[in-house]
């Protein structure tokens, strides 16, 4: 009888140790949280197709919930892709509704805000045109010897993008160079 006693005792103490445990893992983990995530996003043109306006890098969104359930949150998401298979032929213009691609929230977080939810996308054709690279001197000066001994290489590079803007561009700049030799 003592036997049976002492083994509900140690039965007892084990289980009062293992719930202690999981009480206090709720206890940290529900530490309700407000956090701003930004992610990445990520927007595949169809084949051939280049977008022709300017987007936003990242999508913002405010999150609540444990602590410990938005950090993973946060370590699990790395972007938001809207992938190619969003387009139609012919068509160059389309409002993307984000909303439809955010990640699925995990249980017991809360979305607060989600911006951008839409944008606006245009698509032109790609284009590549090689272009001159143009030097630009701001401030060189050259004592006799070193007279226009000064050379670019590679003197053109070749440029990709939507032709609406590639077909503007006449030549690349270089940074402003400032140099002075003497000898």
């Amino acid at each position: 009888m003592r036997n049976i006693f002492r083994k509900r005792k140690f039965v007892l103490k084990v289980f009062s140790l293992v719930s202690s445990v999981f009480i206090w893992f709720y206890v940290v983990s529900s530490a309700e949280t407000i956090n701003n995530v930004s992610i990445p996003l990520v927007i595949q043109s169809p084949k051939g197709m280049a977008i022709s306006n300017i987007l936003p890098s990242h999508v913002t969104m405010q999150v609540s919930g444990p602590g410990l359930f938005v950090r993973k949150f946060q370590e699990r998401v790395k972007k938001i892709l809207v992938p190619a298979s969003y387009y139609f032929p012919g068509k160059k213009k389309y409002k993307i509704n984000l909303e439809k691609y955010r990640p699925k929230m995990p249980l017991g977080v809360e979305l607060k805000s989600f911006g951008p939810s839409v944008v606006n996308l245009e698509l032109d054709r790609l284009m590549s045109k090689t272009l001159p690279i143009k030097l630009n001197k701001s401030r060189i000066s050259f004592k006799k010897p070193h007279k226009d001994s000064l050379t670019l290489s590679p003197k053109e590079v070749i440029v990709s993008g939507p032709k609406i803007l590639v077909n503007k561009l006449k030549h690349i700049d270089t940074d402003s160079i400032e140099l002075e030799l003497d000898s």
